[in-house]
């Protein structure tokens, strides 16, 4: 995928996304780039999260986590939320298969870096426009998921979308509150 076609498929994504979630389903990008293109968004998006750290260093919802910790955390959060979306969507009659989950869900992780590297310029530039612009990227992210998974399983019903989407989020956060009490690191909190 060229540098022109992603940029095209982000503004589609923007206007479209079901009509990008379909371009991105058609590309015939092989299985073999999935593993390493997800692996880049997730190393870039924690370079972006360090950098936005710094920016921010008075906020109590920044972690001060090593890099390394923040990548295992987020390549797991990830990957357990994509793996659910799958066989998730599966379980509820969906289509759609593992390497096209893990294809839509990069290309959404894109789109998330993208609007970082915005978050990041307006935190140095206009830092009270950040926090609105956070908000929106994150609701536009929903919309864009609900679309993506939606074509993916072939619901033709963003409801059943949604409820696949929140049914996963709750499932990951449970998985992750469990593995977190399991190494013994405290809970935020908890005394």
């Amino acid at each position: 995928m060229t540098m022109g076609t992603f940029l095209t498929l982000a503004l589609q994504a923007l206007r479209n996304p079901r009509e990008a979630a379909t371009t991105l389903l058609s590309l015939g990008i092989p299985r073999e780039a999935l593993v390493p293109a997800l692996a880049l968004v997730i190393v870039l998006s924690v370079i972006l999260t360090i950098i936005t750290t710094e920016l921010t260093p008075n906020d109590p919802m920044q972690a001060s986590l090593p890099p390394l910790a923040i990548a295992a955390v987020m390549a797991t959060l990830i990957a357990f939320f994509i793996f659910g979306l799958y066989r998730g969507g599966r379980a509820m009659g969906g289509t759609g298969s593992l390497p096209e989950t893990v294809l839509l869900m990069t290309f959404l992780q894109f789109l998330l870096l993208l609007g970082q590297f915005v978050e990041i310029l307006l935190w140095i530039a206009a830092p009270p426009l950040a926090g609105v612009f956070v908000i929106a990227v994150a609701i536009l992210a929903f919309w864009i998921n609900i679309n993506f998974i939606d074509v993916l399983h072939s619901y033709g019903s963003l409801l059943k979308s949604l409820a696949l989407i929140l049914a996963v989020s709750l499932g990951v956060a449970l998985i992750f509150m469990f593995l977190l009490s399991l190494s013994g690191a405290p809970m935020q909190g908890t005394a």
